[in-house]
């Protein structure tokens, strides 16, 4: 039988136009601060594509599901085979 790929739900809280772009994680909280400002989804883009990079994982196995226009904002990602 196939293994089937698991979807993990982390909450994030996110400080944008930080100094500098930092990454913090602890249990299913992920603490990130960002130095793009919140405008026109630059920064959503930048924040999906740090996740992908710090947790080494595909870009398109991490989707946003909730506060696209917060600093409260919770992602879903799959991962596993598939």
């Amino acid at each position: 039988m196939p293994v089937q790929p698991a979807e993990t739900f982390y909450e994030l809280i996110v400080i944008p136009r930080a100094r500098k772009t930092e990454f913090q994680m602890e249990n299913n909280i992920i603490r990130i601060k960002i130095n793009t400002a919140p405008e026109k989804g630059k920064a959503n883009k930048k924040i999906l594509d740090l996740l992908a990079k710090e947790l080494k994982i595909p870009r398109n196995n991490i989707t946003m599901v909730k506060g696209e226009f917060s600093r409260h904002k919770v992602v879903r990602i799959i991962s596993g085979p598939g």
